[in-house]
């Protein structure tokens, strides 16, 4: 018998958050994996077509909830209150309660985004080239370690959310902000702004982002009289996941996508 399968899109965290039914998948909102780049129309976006498509294909209820902090997003994967995460990078001390899979669909690069009047005068090819100039940074998003170290000598100016930015830089309270560039390039587009902001041609930070399974989850609890540990409960789900994004990247399925969102698929080594 086919499951019901439902779509939830909210975009505030909620206080005294409550866990809802079924498999759910937290993400941060970005056009175009999130969400689509059209605010009157918004539909899915990239990751939550193919996690949709998985989970159908898996036979798993699902439900997406959106929510606009990535520190909040970990707060309730600590607790235990959701079972997959969208879209985020390797890092050791999140593996203390994240599992990541072997298969990724997203490879993405990150650039500095400055005034398209300064594009003359900013140089990036380290570090040291943006002492002069102020830069915004948004707390909890992961850009990477060598850039947080970099507080040490460049000027901060750090905000609780990554959406304070581009408005921060046009209205040259900063010079410089770091943004994801393919979700940065759809925003700029959207927002009519192409004219007055660019990038830095030099990526600072280019890596593989995955769909993460949540240790901690109930989901993933062992059933009464099943002789598996939790870990091995997780390790089965994972492999599961991996052959089936697999088989949705060899068929063309997520390059298709892509293309549907003006996205441009790279081919590589989306598999381990």
């Amino acid at each position: 018998m086919r499951l019901f399968f439902v779509i939830i899109c909210i975009w505030l965290p909620v206080e005294g958050f409550t866990k809802t039914n079924g498999f759910l998948i937290l993400g941060k909102p970005s056009s175009p994996f999130k969400i689509s780049a059209d605010p009157n129309h918004p539909k899915p976006g990239i990751s939550m077509e193919i996690l949709r498509r998985i989970m159908i294909d898996m036979e798993v209820p699902f439900q997406f909830q959106l929510i606009r902090s990535v520190a909040r997003i970990e707060e309730q994967a600590r607790k235990g209150r959701a079972e997959m995460l969208i879209s985020f990078s390797k890092k050791e001390e999140r593996k203390e309660f994240l599992v990541y899979p072997n298969n990724y669909y997203r490879f993405i690069n990150w650039n500095f985004f400055i005034r398209a009047e300064d594009a003359r005068k900013i140089r990036y090819q380290k570090f040291e080239d943006l002492k002069p100039y102020k830069i915004g940074v948004a707390r909890g998003v992961s850009y990477t370690k060598e850039f947080w170290k970099t507080q040490a000598f460049l000027e901060f100016f750090l905000v609780a959310k990554e959406e304070l930015l581009f408005p921060m830089l046009l209205s040259k309270r900063v010079d410089i902000i770091p943004m994801s560039t393919q979700s940065a390039l759809v925003k700029i587009k959207n927002e009519g702004i192409h004219n007055a902001v660019t990038y830095l041609p030099k990526a600072f930070k280019s890596k593989p982002y995955y769909d993460v399974i949540v240790k901690n989850s109930p989901y993933f609890q062992p059933t009464d009289g099943n002789a598996q540990t939790r870990e091995q409960v997780i390790e089965e789900f994972v492999n599961r996941f991996d052959r089936t994004l697999k088989a949705l990247i060899d068929s063309g399925f997520v390059k298709q996508l892509y293309e549907k969102y003006d996205q441009v698929w790279i081919q590589g080594n989306y598999t381990h």
